[in-house]
């Protein structure tokens, strides 16, 4: 075992002690999706060709990689000293790498490859390529890795001086903030950004070169902060056990999005129990969603609350980003906790000018929810489109493709899409011109949930949760002045936010929404919340966020 990993592993051990889900399959379940991103780091030294021969038994030859992911490139040289004929299969990317043409699948399919490698870890799409890869011979990638391809990293020289300088930059900071999440999330950037103007240094890190929630070729490089790395795991390791000044700050779904799979949930959580046993400074725990919601695999609930209550007690902090006061008071007499905790959401951007507003017919603007099952909003879309109502999209992904597919040319006349909009800024610009944002979901997917839960108290999490929460979507919709359409079941931030930003509806009472968005009263609504949503601005915020982490910069200045 590499000496930089082993007290990690052994770390993990005890967050996952007696769980039907060892360390050793929460280990293969995280990192099967970071390995790949940097395969340079593993692949020259793993025997692949091997491997192959002994899943199969017989000899690969010539192998299909689908789809084309970001890392692809990095993969094909070395795929090609291993195999005699590669093939690389995508539904819209062309062009060459390495000499090989970017083909569909019917094309290579034509080419009878021994093996499909496939490389997307997204359920969705893998249940996609299946169905048309029934009668072929397949392989997802992330069941191709054994503990040992994790356990026997170690830094090269370069990386090792890398996280040294990385190290002494932050001990040379003043109020050094160090954000250890694998993943970075676009929708925090407003948060970061205001912490600084209080005179704190945020240190930004990540395990991928993109980040989430904004354009796909969005490169967390790019972002505009200072001080920002992209680190893997035992460069974090050693950064937690030689950091001696500052805050550490995990989001604790950074490492893997549990997508509504419990086990996911389970891996998701002990990941970073694991680092934060390791810290030598405090560490605050971003409790992304205060639980993550689920219905996947769901004999492991019980192991689920287990890991919950030891992430959650292992962390010097916690911090509520999607939940109001009345969840975070649940969730400290529950489970009995007496660390520090602040409800604090991901408030957005500040901007000055407004666009001006749409004349010709209502619009109502969708920033997020196109991409969740649990909300199970398309059959509530159509019936807004039925209404002669204009529906403007900003999610895209493969959901929201088959969405607009499914759609008549009728409703498509309705319903607007458009791209994704990176930048904070210029996406409340872009939907202010709108008269109303969408939040609106199925409620009864969240009763099946809750009937689902067995224990009592992880219940309760649940139902607070729902109750308690506010979305991204919301903070960006509230920053432009835009009144939200959100469900009757989310009721703590009609009693946080000024009522006139929200109309509460059911989709029994769909059919009464037209009247209302027509009257003279919502015009009298967008004006008022054009004028108050600075309630929604981080600006407004920020000094809440600056008292509560300056006490643990205080017990190592």
């Amino acid at each position: 075992m590499a000496k930089i990993l082993a007290p990690f592993f052994e770390a993990l051990k005890n967050a996952a002690s007696g769980l039907a889900l060892d360390a050793e399959a929460i280990m293969l379940e995280v990192e099967g999706q970071y390995l790949w991103l940097n395969p340079k780091s593993f692949v020259p030294y793993c025997p692949m060709r091997d491997r192959f021969a002994a899943r199969f038994n017989r000899t690969i030859r010539n192998i299909a990689i689908i789809p084309c992911s970001s890392f692809v490139p990095d993969l094909v040289p070395y795929f090609q000293s291993q195999f005699e004929n590669v093939y690389i299969c995508d539904t819209y990317k062309t062009g060459q790498i390495e000499g090989i043409p970017i083909q569909r699948l019917a094309e290579v399919k034509n080419q009878n490859p021994d093996l499909w490698f496939m490389v997307t870890r997204d359920p969705d799409l893998q249940t996609h390529f299946l169905a048309q890869l029934k009668d072929q011979r397949v392989l997802l990638a992330e069941d191709f890795f054994e503990v040992s391809d994790v356990l026997e990293m170690e830094m090269n020289a370069e990386e090792l001086a890398q996280v040294q300088g990385f190290r002494d930059v932050i001990h040379a900071a003043n109020r050094p903030v160090v954000v250890l999440d694998a993943q970075y999330f676009n929708n925090y950037c407003p948060t970061y950004a205001a912490l600084e103007t209080q005179g704190f240094n945020v240190f930004l890190t990540s395990r991928r070169e993109h980040i989430l929630y904004a354009a796909p070729d969005t490169r967390f490089m790019d972002l505009p902060f200072e001080h920002k790395a992209i680190l893997n795991l035992p460069q974090r390791v050693w950064l937690l056990q030689n950091l001696e000044r500052g805050v550490v700050l995990i989001n604790h779904v950074s490492y893997l999005i549990p997508g509504f799979d419990t086990r996911k949930a389970i891996a998701s959580m002990a990941y970073p129990t694991a680092l934060m046993a390791l810290a030598q400074v405090p560490v605050v725990l971003y409790l992304y969603d205060m639980v993550s919601p689920i219905t996947k695999n769901l004999d492991y609930q019980a192991d689920y609350l287990t890991i919950y209550q030891r992430m959650v007690h292992q962390a010097d902090g916690l911090i509520l980003n999607s939940n109001l006061p009345g969840g975070q008071t649940l969730l400290r007499n529950s489970l009995g906790l007496r660390q520090p905790t602040l409800s604090y959401l991901r408030y957005n951007e500040s901007v000055e000018q407004l666009a001006e507003r749409e004349k010709d017919g209502f619009h109502i603007a969708l920033v997020g929810g196109m991409d969740d099952d649990l909300r199970d909003i398309a059959a509530l879309l159509r019936r807004v489109l039925a209404m002669g109502l204009h529906v403007h999209n900003y999610v895209q992904n493969h959901k929201t493709e088959a969405f607009i597919a499914s759609l008549s040319a009728e409703e498509m006349s309705f319903f607007h899409n458009h791209p994704s909009i990176q930048d904070q800024k210029a996406l409340i610009y872009e939907v202010s011109r709108f008269h109303a944002g969408w939040i609106l979901d199925n409620t009864y997917k969240w009763i099946d949930l809750l009937a689902n839960i067995k224990d009592p108290v992880l219940r309760d999490l649940m139902l607070a949760f729902r109750l308690s929460t506010v979305t991204s979507s919301q903070m960006l919709l509230g920053a432009a002045g835009l009144p939200c359409i959100l469900n009757r079941t989310m009721t703590e931030i009609g009693q946080h936010f000024p009522s006139p930003f929200f109309l509460y509806l059911e989709a029994s009472e769909l059919d009464s929404l037209p009247s209302t968005l027509h009257s003279p009263a919502w015009q009298e609504r967008l004006a008022f919340c054009q004028s108050h949503r600075h309630h929604f601005e981080s600006k407004t915020h920020i000094h809440q966020l600056a008292q509560f982490l300056t006490p643990f910069l205080e017990q190592h200045p």
